[in-house]
C-alpha cells in the first residue's frame, strides 16, 4: 500500500528535483566536491576511531575541517558570482530602458535555422496562406517605451494628487456642514 506521490517534480520550472540539483552542481562544481571530501573525511575518522588509530583519526578530522572550509569558500564565491550576474543583468535592462543600447544591439539577430528552413520550404505563391504563422510585429523603440512610461507615471501622480485634493475639499465641506448644524442646534436650544 504505497502511494505514488511524486516528490521530484517541479511544476514551476518543468524540472525534476534531480535535474534541478544537477543544474546547481554544474553552476557551482566545487560545492559538491567539498561535500564529498567532507563526507570522506568523516567516514575515515569514524573508521579510524573504531580501529583505535588516534593519529589517523586526528588527520581525518583536520582533513574534515579543511574540506568544510573549502566548501564554505566555494559557496560564498558562487553566491557572489550569481549576485554579480544578476546585478549585470539589472544594469543592462536599466540601460536598455533608458535608451542607452550598445551600437550592435539594434541589429536584428539571425533567425534560427529551423525557421529559415521552413520559410525556404514553402512556395512563394502561398505566402499569404502562411502569414498568420509568421505575424509581423511593429517594434517599439526603447526610448518610446520609456517616454510613454514616464508620461503614465506623471499622469498617475497627478491623479493621486487630484484625489487627495478632492478628499481635502470634501473634508472641509463636511466640517463646515457639521459647524452649521451645530449652530442651528444652538439656535434651536435658545
Amino acid at each position: 500500500m504505497s502511494s505514488s506521490v511524486s516528490i521530484d517534480s517541479n511544476e514551476e520550472g518543468g524540472m525534476t528535483y534531480f535535474q534541478h540539483g544537477w543544474q546547481k552542481c554544474k553552476e557551482q562544481p566545487m560545492v559538491p566536491v567539498g561535500v564529498a571530501a567532507t563526507t570522506f573525511a568523516l567516514l575515515g575518522a569514524t573508521a579510524s576511531l573504531r580501529s583505535g588509530n588516534r593519529k589517523q583519526f586526528q588527520h581525518f578530522l583536520r582533513l574534515r575541517v579543511a574540506a568544510q572550509g573549502i566548501t564554505v569558500v566555494a559557496m560564498v564565491v558562487g553566491a557572489y558570482m550569481i549576485s554579480n550576474k544578476a546585478e549585470e543583468t539589472r544594469k543592462s535592462r536599466e540601460r536598455a530602458l533608458n535608451g542607452q543600447l550598445p551600437p550592435d544591439a539594434g541589429a536584428r539577430a539571425e533567425e534560427p535555422v529551423v525557421v529559415t528552413a521552413i520559410k525556404e520550404r514553402r512556395p512563394e505563391d502561398t505566402d499569404a496562406a502562411y502569414d498568420h504563422l509568421y505575424p509581423t510585429r511593429q517594434k517599439t523603440k526603447v526610448s518610446d517605451f520609456t517616454r510613454r512610461l514616464r508620461a503614465a507615471e506623471e499622469q498617475h501622480a497627478a491623479d493621486v494628487e487630484m484625489s487627495h485634493t478632492e478628499q481635502m475639499a470634501r473634508a472641509r465641506e463636511d466640517s463646515a456642514a457639521v459647524a452649521a448644524a451645530a449652530e442651528r442646534m444652538e439656535l434651536a436650544k435658545k
